[in-house]
């Protein structure tokens, strides 16, 4: 249930009705706010780009508690998108509880200096207990029994409102105070008057303007980005028309040849799914007969559904709710159909000699044509490609049961065998029960390599590890038809109420 969904909150006229010019301001201030937070640089593309993730998933009836919610949840499902991870929102704790300002200032009316420096650092800029004690300069003890005092209040605080926190853990009442420690009023002054004295002193009471203040002091936000366009509507384009496309898991040979095919215009997203921005390929039909006529891939070993959805293609994400949507309608599509596009069945097989000499150049010229994407991946399609992703701890990952398998940890220019299958079927040992294998990994990178053919030992090139191009190389000049999948660390990111690590892919 909902409680105290506070009125509009704002730095753009308050009689607007367009809920993304009344929410700009706000949305803006909390995506620049969580990105300098999770030490990433907020140009002015990036945050642009953000926004308008926000602004295509919020829904029209929206507070400004539920915008600025959506704002965090944009950051981090925007990281996870560029790098090809397209999932549900991510939804906070306590996310249907909406605060009421008020409670944020009867619970400041009951704090002392002390409990008011930890309630700012701890819960509305989420600084981590060993950083709060460094910053307020006092033993660690006194900082733990402010928290303690500080969950009391709020216990009582949203109490007195209704909302009884009876049974909930530290961990509850903590999310929770996070929650009232960023919510802001209804009374912010605008852009205009955000830099005035009076603009100033506002800030010293409300979260939103503080952060704004702050970022605009620290040069990460310039106060012209909190003013919406003056005229027409605040997202220009609402609708891009996509193609989902995938593979079969037998032509998944074939995926570099529609990416070359399709160029800047198809971005390869989570579960192999490809999306094609078809504005951008006015020849998109004939670029796609041009391979299934010749079987690279073949109609029956594709499937896809063509759409306009709610959403844009971004420069480095496609943006809204509407990729998503298509990735679940692809699903009740059957294999050899691709909706919205006439695709043509493999031609015969040529008659003569000479017209297959012909076809075999016409597939030639196809490849070249595919564009930088296939000329600086000059190496042969792996026989046995391998899909995989990682955790700071833990690696996954899956390829065809009669691959051969090796999984290379390093550390520097240091390389260990992690697993090394002397038979396809040593895989066994590490599978994890759901069709994928997976092992223990904590290192800078790991690397997993599959092939036809038994792998000999390959750590010793792990002294070309700074270059993970390099090292790919060395090991296909020694394994033919090897595949490679470099993973990285993944980074641990802090935005807002989320603690989220960046999805590692090959």
């Amino acid at each position: 249930m909902a409680h105290s969904a506070i009125a509009a909150q704002h730095f753009s006229p308050a009689h607007s009705a367009d809920p993304h010019r009344r929410h700009w301001g706000p949305i803006t201030v909390r995506v620049c706010w969580d990105l300098v937070g999770a030490g990433i640089r907020p140009r002015p593309q990036v945050l642009r780009e953000i926004r308008e993730h926000a602004l295509l998933n919020l829904g029209v009836h929206a507070d400004t508690v539920e915008a600025e919610d959506t704002a965090s949840q944009a950051v981090v499902d925007w990281l996870a998108r560029r790098e090809g991870d397209y999932r549900p929102f991510p939804v906070p704790d306590l996310a249907d509880i909406l605060p009421d300002p008020g409670w944020r200032r009867a619970i400041l009316d009951e704090c002392e200096p002390l409990h008011e420096a930890v309630f700012g650092l701890r819960y509305g800029d989420g600084v981590p207990i060993d950083q709060v004690v460094a910053r307020v300069g006092v033993e660690a003890s006194w900082v733990r029994a402010a928290l303690e005092a500080l969950r009391s209040v709020g216990r009582a605080v949203v109490a007195e409102d209704g909302l009884s926190t009876e049974g909930w853990t530290d961990a509850q009442v903590d999310a929770l105070l996070t929650r009232v420690a960023n919510t802001a009023g209804n009374s912010c002054p605008g852009p205009e008057g955000l830099l005035t004295e009076l603009g100033r002193t506002h800030g010293e009471q409300c979260p939103r303007c503080s952060r704004a203040h702050r970022l605009i002091s620290g040069g990460f936000l310039a106060p012209g980005a909190l003013f919406a366009p003056d005229d027409g509507p605040v997202l220009v384009n609402e609708r891009v028309e996509l193609l989902c496309l995938q593979l079969s898991p037998d032509a998944v040979s074939y995926t570099r040849l529609v990416l070359g095919q399709l160029g800047d215009h198809v971005r390869m997203i989570s579960g192999g799914l490809l999306l094609v921005n078809v504005d951008g390929v006015p020849d998109l039909e004939e670029r796609m007969a041009a391979l299934t006529e010749r079987a690279m891939p073949s109609l029956g070993q594709l499937r896809g559904v063509r759409q306009v959805v709610r959403g844009q293609w971004g420069r480095q994400a496609v943006l809204g709710p509407g990729p998503l949507a298509l990735a679940d309608a692809l699903g009740q599509v059957p294999w050899g159909e691709v909706e919205g596009l006439t695709l043509p069945e493999p031609l015969p097989p040529p008659p003569s000699s000479l017209r297959w000499y012909g076809s075999l150049l016409l597939a030639g010229l196809l490849a070249v044509g595919a564009g930088v994407f296939a000329w600086t991946h000059r190496a042969p399609p792996p026989a046995f490609p391998a899909s995989a992703s990682r955790t700071q701890e833990a690696m996954v990952f899956d390829t065809d049961d009669t691959a051969y398998v090796d999984v290379v940890a390093i550390d520097g220019r240091a390389g260990t065998t992690l697993f090394h299958s002397e038979t396809p079927s040593d895989k066994g040992s590490i599978a994890t029960g759901d069709g994928r294998y997976g092992l223990a990994a904590d290192s800078d990178f790991v690397v997993v390599l599959t092939a036809p053919q038994p792998i000999p030992n390959v750590v010793g090139l792990s002294a070309l590890a700074d270059d993970p191009g390099r090292y790919a190389d060395a090991v296909r000049e020694l394994v033919p038809g090897a595949g490679i999948t470099v993973l990285p660390r993944p980074r641990v990111l802090h935005v807002g109420p989320f603690t989220f690590t960046e999805p590692s892919w090959p």
